[in-house]
């Protein structure tokens, strides 16, 4: 059995999620008895805490699948509800970890939300992946797209259950180009960060090591490879862990 689940918190009366949501994707899961969805309208933090962690709960204890839409305002700090408090990208992050645990580094992600990729500056890569993929935007993004765009991306979603094909029917409805969104999945974002981890640190052990060669006469030489030492232990200790991260 899979799931939908949707977080929409968006005024009523212009809310493209419940009209998503009572729309093309109850119409929809006419045709596929396999699929369900929730939707949640969430006025604030504490609510969304309350609904957020009561299907969490229960997706662990019932080993159901669920993909997430959200559909709200967004920032570089976080998701932003009609009260206008905020939720942290971290905090969100933190939350689906467990979820992306259980099914093995294969949870999907959707955001309507502007700005969402900024929950990538989020991410804690000496753990194990929050997601599989995301669906998420760098910049502003427009409600004007969100219903062609999503009942395109819905109507694909549940007759192929691959993100990669929605997506891109989702961007065939986006008349700007710089309003489509991007798939960004957990390989991407690690291979990144291994590589900025290796294009920083390397130049610096490697200035470290000349150093060291240049002064070997200097009676500071024995502190400095002890030095050296300890900063190689904790560079391999901290080391990005590529299957550890993608739950492999």
């Amino acid at each position: 059995m899979y799931e939908i689940v949707i977080y929409d918190s968006i005024v009523k009366k212009e809310s493209t999620a419940k009209e998503l949501s009572e729309g093309t994707i109850k119409y929809k899961l006419f045709t596929n008895e396999n699929i369900k969805q929730k939707y949640f309208h969430i006025s604030n933090k504490e609510e969304f805490v309350k609904k957020h962690f009561e299907v969490i709960e229960s997706i662990l204890k019932e080993k159901k699948y669920c993909f997430f839409h959200f559909d709200m305002h967004g920032n570089d700090y976080g998701l932003q509800f009609i009260s206008g408090e905020k939720y942290s990208w971290k905090e969100l992050l933190e939350s689906l970890r467990p979820i992306n645990i259980m099914y093995k580094n294969k949870l999907c992600v959707f955001f309507a939300v502007c700005n969402s990729a900024s929950l990538l500056k989020s991410l804690n890569p000496f753990k194990e992946s929050p997601f599989k993929l995301i669906v998420t935007s760098f910049e502003k993004i427009y409600e004007k797209d969100f219903v062609p765009g999503f009942t395109e991306f819905y109507t694909s979603l549940i007759d192929t259950f691959d993100p990669s094909i929605a997506i891109v029917n989702y961007n065939k409805m986006v008349e700007d180009k710089d309003n489509e969104l991007s798939l960004i999945t957990s390989d991407s974002c690690i291979d990144k960060l291994i590589e900025l981890e290796q294009t920083e640190m390397k130049p610096l052990l490697n200035l470290l090591s000349e150093f060291i060669d240049e002064n070997k006469e200097d009676n500071m030489t024995a502190s400095f490879e002890k030095f050296f030492e300890d900063l190689d232990g904790i560079t391999k200790e901290y080391k990005i862990d590529r299957d550890k991260f993608l739950l492999k």
